[in-house]
């Protein structure tokens, strides 16, 4: 059930979205924990600035938060903003459903 949702950008997005809103939280430090063999999460992880440690069977993230910033602020407005309209239209376009589409 997984597999037709990897490599497509999610896992990232969420995770760069969950940084914007720490950071403009005022949050210094995001921690982030996975399994050791979980690859595809260390790499995102590393893609948003985290240091990632194996440490027996997980692998521990640690990332520094700036402090917010107008363009955070503005990131997170933007974000929010997109998930209203979205909703309010309906079905729009992901990469999910993209990805619905082409298999059919």
């Amino acid at each position: 059930m997984e597999a037709p949702h990897q490599d497509v950008g999610i896992g990232s997005e969420l995770t760069r979205r969950a940084v914007t809103i720490a950071r403009n939280r005022g949050l210094r430090e995001l921690y982030m924990v996975c399994l050791r063999e979980n690859g595809r999460m260390q790499h995102i992880a590393r893609k948003v600035g985290a240091t990632v440690v194996l440490a027996g069977v997980e692998a521990e993230g640690r990332v520094a938060l700036p402090h917010a910033d107008p363009i955070s602020l503005w990131q997170e407005a933007i974000d929010d903003g997109s998930g209203l309209i979205a909703e309010t239209l309906g079905q729009m376009p992901t990469p999910m459903t993209l990805l619905r589409l082409s298999d059919d």
